[in-house]
């Protein structure tokens, strides 16, 4: 599975999270939200998300964000 694009953008008290990739995981993209709001609250610095990413290990990234609010947009066909 490859990510190709994250963009986050904030409109007041809403997080807007666009994932483009050519497949996905069961709940990664819960779990990128998860972590993402770990490194927007605090709780993780820009090292740890580094730490994260090269592990290639689950049990270290952030929380699974609940899937309340992310919804599929759009699917792309090639």
């Amino acid at each position: 599975r490859r990510i190709t694009e994250i963009r986050v953008e904030r409109h007041g008290d809403l997080v807007l999270l666009d994932v483009w990739g050519n497949a996905f995981l069961r709940n990664m993209v819960r779990i990128l939200a998860g972590t993402l709001a770990d490194l927007g609250a605090g709780a993780l610095d820009k090292a740890a998300l580094q730490a994260i990413l090269e592990s290639r290990d689950r049990r270290v990234g952030g929380q699974t964000a609940p899937p309340q609010g992310l919804c599929l947009v759009e699917v792309f066909f090639k």
